[in-house]
């Protein structure tokens, strides 16, 4: 079954600001950050059950070299990606988005 695939856009603003900063630290340091959300992106969206449930039915995939996760929630027809979050940062700021 294929489901839609949707990025909220509070999502892609995390995603912006996580790149802006790793690009201010070290020039090209943000396309990296990119690519590793791009790679998450592409297995959840290949694999959506794959990823381990935190809160309700909010799951998390943990994005490789980076301390971020992708969080998103999986319907019977939509992934839906509600944030991208430093994974030190308080857990309520995102479960107040699911």
């Amino acid at each position: 079954m294929t489901r839609q695939f949707i990025v909220r856009p509070e999502a892609d603003a995390d995603m912006d600001d996580a790149y802006d900063w790793y690009e201010l630290q070290n020039p090209g340091l943000g396309a990296t950050f990119q690519q590793a959300v791009l790679t998450s992106l592409r297995k959840i969206q290949q694999h959506p059950f794959s990823y381990q449930v935190i809160y309700d039915e909010t799951r998390h995939a943990p994005l490789n070299r980076f301390p971020y996760v992708l969080l998103y929630f999986v319907t019977d027809t939509t992934v839906v990606i509600t944030a991208c979050f430093h994974d030190k940062r308080d857990p309520n700021i995102w479960q107040s988005r699911t």
